[in-house]
């Protein structure tokens, strides 16, 4: 199913070099993003320098890689492109299960944020200032429904 503003939509972690570029050139604009599902998988992937160079921010301002997948496998990779990702110090936790998992995304955890409840739409954000603000994103089936009606 085509999305708009989706160039490509790429499953295998084998993906050839030529095939990931060409995806690449389709995207048009001055800001993009490639996201990844699944991280733990394309660790070793061909496609790995380009990701470094992104990550790195190579593409320019306005461009990301963004990650989802094991925080322990992510925060275990010593080289390559989830290094960098690492070295970026930004992310999300959704559910962090160990002390480790805040590696990931180059914060130190606190016992109490450890071991709870995946709560949909909650995540703890980080910005590579050594601080963890809880979010809170909002459903798009709550539009419309008056603010008093909604969950907090």
């Amino acid at each position: 199913m085509a999305r708009a503003g989706v160039t490509a939509v790429i499953t295998d972690p084998d993906v050839p070099m030529a095939q990931f570029q060409e995806a690449l050139r389709g995207m048009t604009g001055a800001t993009g993003a490639v996201l990844i599902d699944d991280a733990e998988l394309f660790l070793q992937a061909e496609i790995g320098p380009v990701l470094t160079a992104l990550a790195r921010g190579a593409a320019g301002e306005g461009w990301a890689v963004v990650t989802a997948g094991n925080a322990e496998a992510l925060s275990n990779a010593i080289g390559g492109w989830a290094a960098q990702i690492r070295r970026n110090r930004t992310g999300l936790l959704l559910a962090p299960q160990s002390l480790g998992d805040g590696e990931a995304i180059g914060v130190r955890l606190t016992r109490g944020l450890i071991g709870q409840q995946p709560r949909p739409g909650r995540a703890y954000l980080h910005l590579g200032d050594n601080r963890l603000t809880a979010v809170q994103v909002p459903s798009a089936s709550s539009a419309g429904v008056p603010h008093d009606a909604r969950r907090p």
